[in-house]
């Protein structure tokens, strides 16, 4: 199931959007690069499936001679290992298949990105459920601080 860019993808406590560039754990966002960032995509469009070392260095590695591709793929899955808390002796998410490539061995649930709802013919700034929630955290604060200024000056 490819990735679309209009998607974001649930396993565990973790959440990706590729659109975005971003890997959240229970909604704070992981670091990581963006070599493994790339893998982590790879490795989602094909959930429970091996994608060979083939594939990932014709999507990831395309002008790098075999020995870079070689120590950046054990690099890239290192870091990406270590961004999900993962261990390759009992792997939970990311499963090495010897001499043929790689598996991501949990489900996972895409969930679509929101639209953002339209209002006077303008779209919203951002359709992320965080973005969201601080617009109207700022509108309540809004409201409620022109409602005292209005209620002081009747009361005055």
């Amino acid at each position: 199931m490819p990735i679309s860019a209009a998607n974001i993808y649930r396993f565990g406590p973790f959440e990706v959007n590729p659109a975005e560039g971003e890997l959240l754990k229970e909604g704070r966002r992981v670091h990581l690069q963006d070599q493994p960032f790339r893998l982590l995509v790879v490795l989602l469009e094909n959930a429970s499936h091996v994608v060979s070392r083939e594939e990932i260095q014709a999507r990831l590695w395309q002008n790098s001679a075999f020995g870079d591709f070689d120590s950046g793929l054990r690099v890239a899955v290192r870091k990406l290992r270590e961004a999900l808390e993962d261990d390759a002796e009992s792997p939970r998410y990311i499963e090495t298949v010897p001499k043929r490539g790689y598996r991501f061995l949990v489900a996972v649930a895409p969930a679509a990105i929101p639209e953002s709802p339209v209002a006077d013919g303008d779209l919203q700034s951002s359709a992320l459920p965080r973005a969201r929630h601080r617009k109207r955290i700022f509108g309540i604060a809004a409201f409620t601080f022109v409602a005292g200024g209005v209620g002081a000056l009747l009361f005055w």
